[in-house]
């Protein structure tokens, strides 16, 4: 369970798409939905410096939520999750992801890979 931020001072609509927000995984549409508020109400409410707050400090939570849970697969030794906490943390010891593209050592052109290239990389 994702613990609440402090939403005092928050209608009853604010506190309820944020639940829902930090409910379905982060996805604005469906915390409008959920709550039966419109995304420009919540665009509309972003403006306001206690909903930002409160707002931001859930998706903080959500986020330490996701990042604990990767570091337990982490350590019972979940290959996929090893390979994306290496691609995505470690890129600066070698262990990121290939670019997408690349330069020509012969002409300085940039090269994008072909699908069958890229399709080997999985």
């Amino acid at each position: 369970m994702i613990d609440m931020p402090d939403v005092q001072d928050l209608s009853e609509e604010q506190i309820r798409f944020i639940r829902a927000y930090l409910a379905n995984g982060g996805n604005i549409s469906d915390a409008a939905r959920r709550a039966s508020v419109g995304r420009r109400t919540y665009y509309n409410w972003m403006e306001l410096p206690r909903f930002r707050n409160a707002f931001e400090e859930g998706k903080s939570i959500f986020f330490d939520f996701i990042e604990e849970k990767l570091i337990e697969l982490v350590r019972k030794g979940n290959t996929r999750a090893i390979i994306f906490c290496a691609s995505t943390r470690l890129a600066d010891r070698g262990y990121g992801l290939p670019p997408r593209s690349s330069i020509c050592s012969c002409c300085g052109k940039q090269m994008r890979r072909t699908r069958a290239a890229r399709a080997s990389l999985n």
